[in-house]
């Protein structure tokens, strides 16, 4: 039997949750920003702020998961949304 690297594995997992967190805001921006025609400025300000809540959830939900800081979690975003 293979053993497991635990560390490579939370790495790997971490990583991942930030990918998906990233998708999820391009997603919630390019939803709120895609579909403009008929909406009121106050309803797209709506959409935009409850995607800035919902992101301040996750973010620190990762956190508290990884055992990182929120600010290490939006640093790593930063530097995975450069590296693109």
């Amino acid at each position: 039997m293979e053993k497991i690297n635990e560390s490579k594995q939370i790495t790997a997992a971490y990583d991942d949750a930030l990918r998906y967190l990233e998708n999820e805001i391009i997603g919630g921006v390019k939803n709120a920003m895609g579909g403009t025609k008929g909406k009121s400025a106050d309803d797209l300000m709506f959409e935009l702020i409850a995607s800035s809540f919902k992101m301040d959830a996750a973010v620190a939900a990762i956190a508290f998961v990884y055992g990182v800081t929120e600010q290490q979690v939006r640093d790593d975003l930063m530097a995975l949304k450069a590296g693109e």
